[in-house]
């Protein structure tokens, strides 16, 4: 099964889309990281076997986060203009339609109606 970790910079909701599709999910504040640095929230995610889920760009750095040497990394390069609604509706489609394999040790830049996918 495909486990995800809901960084803080992105709404609850989103955890609850996530469970909604059949994933396991949890989100930052569930485990009380939401105030923790990226590498607690990396190490704990290793630890756990769950791909981070966020919007900070730092988790975008394929030099310090290389694909292939964590469990799996999506950034979602979006406004911080939109809404929960918004960002759930291009996570859902983006779910919906990606292969769950793919996520999997893999760097995610998702985007408005697009990603780009790297594996090392």
């Amino acid at each position: 099964m495909v486990k995800f970790l809901v960084d803080a910079n992105l709404p609850y909701s989103s955890k609850m889309l996530l469970k909604k599709l059949g994933f396991d999910a949890v989100h930052v504040r569930d485990v009380k990281l939401n105030t923790a640095s990226d590498e607690k929230i990396f190490r704990y995610a290793q630890r756990q076997g769950r791909i981070i889920l966020t919007r900070d760009l730092d988790f975008a750095a394929a030099i310090k986060f290389r694909p292939g040497k964590h469990q799996g990394i999506i950034v979602m390069r979006i406004s911080y203009l939109m809404t929960a609604q918004q960002i759930n509706g291009i996570l859902e489609d983006f779910m919906r339609n990606v292969s769950r394999a793919k996520l999997k040790k893999s760097l995610v830049i998702l985007e408005i109606g697009r990603y780009r996918l790297r594996r090392d």
